[in-house]
């Protein structure tokens, strides 16, 4: 068979497929090739008129069978009703328009709300208002899950059970398996938290906040937001929320880490501002005469901010009183010391007893090598620097009236060395500062039991203090027995002190001695004492009174407490500072 014999017989079997002979009008049959519209070819008639045949298959006309095969088969494409139905490819046109009006149809009708399921519990397809199979966020409900539900039975929330098993922190509770639950797949999720994020405003203050370690405030989860359970309508638990997730931010470049908090509404305060606050804060502690503790994070400037500012420049602030800068450490002291010559203004170092005193600092000491050229001090036969440390270490004198005892209690019977051109240089200090005009003054921590410098100025310190005196039990027996004696007490041992301070009868030789012994509390041993006593101590008259007039506490202990003023033993010591407390 030649090829046109194939031709022919194609074109005999087009001709029966199609109901009229191949290459003629789609419309009228009419033999033509003026247009082709798509896959259908019409003459220029029945292209003006824009019509499509009225075909019939079957009696049947095929628009119907079209339409009733797209409305059972919503999302079928055009391509497979022709597959489906064995229709002819120039019915491909009129498939497509009857597949595209079907979904039109489907898109602008609107599901009727169904307002009988509260929102929180409604689907989480956009549309549906069936109840959700589950309580979270993403549940579907039974018609829009394509699998079967799990069988699920009713369970009673008891609500005060469940509220106090959620306030215990770190308590998760033990690990089950839970049933599939029908939830949206990833790809479906919408992402409306984001745009939640990004409406609501994070204030800087919180941010910073837990950056210093301190709580976040806690938010209730919205009627909306929150999830709701199928059995219990109690009110939500409010749980604590972060202002923004730290973990991740912490994870991110600088860069994008600014730019994820200015997504959600927050500032990233920089480094200047941070330091611009500090300063304001600082500022308005001086101003209101307060006392606060401000929180600052790691390397923002704490130590910089007040020693390279120039109070004396700033009266509004600081009340025109002295600003004491103190710092925890000798090397934080030098810091602040070197940032307060090179940006601060006027201000005065105080140094530490073996920083300033060559006797204190043991450069007269004796030694194994004798050195004609040294000077050595000593008194009682112990090294002058060991003495000097043993008074004020153990007995807590200040050093200006050790150092005052050793000129005139030497074994040498000579001026001391630090004294040959004048004061002490450790003295002397003492003098320049309260002689001079100093705004700022930098020492450490262990200054802060002058009073001089605790009272009617702007106290500074830089990070938190510690100021406890560590006494065992019997340094402490020992110095409040030395104490009853030096003063004459009814009683003059440690077991009668305690068993007088504890009695309750009155108008009996017991209750007389405890009166007596009561006022004899408030008196102060000689000055000499301190020095001379070896079981002495400057805290001896505080720690008996708070010991007489301590109250017994439910666990058995008894608790005291006295204020304490630091005895003045130096001759040159000013008597209109304040003291301490004691308990």
């Amino acid at each position: 068979m030649s090829i046109f014999d194939r031709i022919g017989t194609l074109k005999e079997r087009l001709d029966d497929r199609l109901g009229r002979r191949f290459g003629n009008c789609a419309v009228c049959g009419k033999p033509t090739r003026s247009h082709r519209v798509g896959s259908r070819l019409q003459c220029h008639t029945c292209r003006e008129a824009d019509d499509y045949p009225v075909a019939t298959d079957g009696g049947r006309d095929i628009r119907e069978r079209v339409e009733t095969f797209v409305a059972n088969h919503p999302d079928v494409g055009a391509m497979q009703v022709l597959a489906q139905l064995d229709l002819a490819p120039d019915q491909r046109e009129l498939v497509k328009d009857i597949v595209d009006e079907s979904r039109d149809q489907d898109d602008s009708s609107e599901p009727v709300p169904r307002f009988e399921v509260p929102v929180g519990e409604q689907c989480c397809i956009t549309g549906c208002h069936n109840r959700r199979l589950y309580p979270h966020d993403n549940s579907l409900c039974a018609e829009c899950w394509d699998g079967e539900p799990p069988e699920t039975e009713p369970v009673t929330v008891d609500d005060d059970l469940l509220a106090e098993a959620q306030a215990v922190a770190g308590d998760p509770g033990p690990e089950r398996e839970d049933p599939p639950d029908p939830v949206l797949p990833p790809e479906r999720f919408q992402d409306e938290s984001d745009d939640e994020d990004d409406a609501s405003s994070v204030d800087a203050d919180n941010l910073l906040a837990a950056a210093m370690g301190d709580d976040l405030p806690t938010k209730e989860p919205s009627e909306e937001g929150s999830i709701p359970s199928t059995t219990s309508t109690g009110p939500s638990l409010a749980m604590p929320t972060s202002a923004l997730p730290l973990g991740q931010l912490d994870a991110m470049a600088p860069a994008e880490r600014r730019r994820a908090a200015r997504k959600r509404g927050l500032e990233w305060p920089t480094t200047d501002e941070a330091r611009d606050r500090l300063f304001e804060t600082i500022a308005e502690v001086m101003r209101e005469g307060d006392e606060r503790v401000v929180d600052a994070p790691t390397s923002l400037g704490k130590t910089y901010t007040v020693a390279s500012t120039r109070w004396g420049a700033r009266d509004e602030i600081t009340g025109d009183n002295q600003v004491v800068h103190l710092l925890a450490t000798r090397d934080a002291r030098d810091e602040a010391v070197e940032v307060a010559e090179e940006d601060g203004g006027e201000h005065f170092v105080l140094e530490a007893r073996h920083e300033a005193c060559p006797v204190a600092a043991g450069d007269h000491d004796p030694h194994p090598e004798s050195d004609d050229d040294r000077e050595v001090i000593t008194t009682e036969g112990e090294a002058a620097s060991e003495w000097l440390a043993h008074k004020c270490d153990a007995k807590g004198i200040p050093f200006s009236a050790a150092h005052r005892y050793l000129e005139d209690h030497n074994d040498q019977g000579a001026e001391l060395p630090c004294s040959h051109d004048g004061e002490c240089p450790a003295i002397q200090q003492w003098e320049d500062l309260r002689e001079g005009d100093h705004p700022l003054v930098i020492a450490t921590h262990n200054f802060a039991h002058v009073p001089g410098l605790r009272m009617g100025t702007n106290l500074v310190f830089d990070e938190e203090p510690d100021f406890v005196q560590d006494l065992t039990t019997d340094r402490v027996r020992d110095a409040v027995a030395a104490y009853l004696q030096a003063i004459d007490a009814p009683v003059t041992s440690w077991e009668a002190f305690v068993q007088l301070s504890r009695g309750d009868s009155w108008g009996d030789d017991a209750g007389q001695e405890r009166e007596a012994l009561k006022h004899m509390l408030d008196a102060a041993p000689d000055r000499e004492w301190y020095f001379e006593e070896p079981r002495a101590h400057v805290m001896a008259p505080a720690l008996a009174r708070a010991i007489f007039h301590a109250e017994e506490r439910s666990n058995g202990r008894r608790v005291g407490k006295t204020p304490y003023e630091p005895p003045r033993l130096d001759a040159h010591a000013h008597d209109d500072e304040g003291g301490i407390g004691v308990g």
